[in-house]
């Protein structure tokens, strides 16, 4: 693999990644602006229906939250793997003849 190629590939991996991030920052902004839509409608609605609906919205905003939590993971492994990856690229592309498959122990 020449240095252009090994260029090519890793301007692709940051297209796809710059993509993705785009893609969860979007999906992340929709579920705010749920949150704080539900915040206003119980907000208005919390003087006519009590606790109840308060604890509608904790439900709620705790499964968002979650949500939230497994788009950062999300974020996270794709950071992690654009780390490693840019470095396995690199190693591959310095070797000449593949390495033997070695036998299981």
């Amino acid at each position: 693999m020449n240095e252009t190629t090994l260029q090519h590939a890793l301007a692709e991996a940051q297209r796809f990644t710059h993509a993705a991030v785009d893609e969860l920052t979007e999906e992340a902004r929709t579920l705010l602006a749920r949150v704080e839509a539900e915040v206003r409608s119980v907000m208005g609605e919390a003087q006519e229906s009590g606790r109840e609906r308060f604890a509608q919205l904790g439900a709620e905003l705790v499964r968002l939250g979650q949500r939230l939590v497994k788009l950062g993971h999300r974020l996270e492994k794709m950071a992690v793997a654009r780390k490693t990856a840019a470095p396995r690229r690199k190693k591959a592309a310095r070797r000449e003849t593949p390495r033997p498959i070695e036998a299981p122990h």
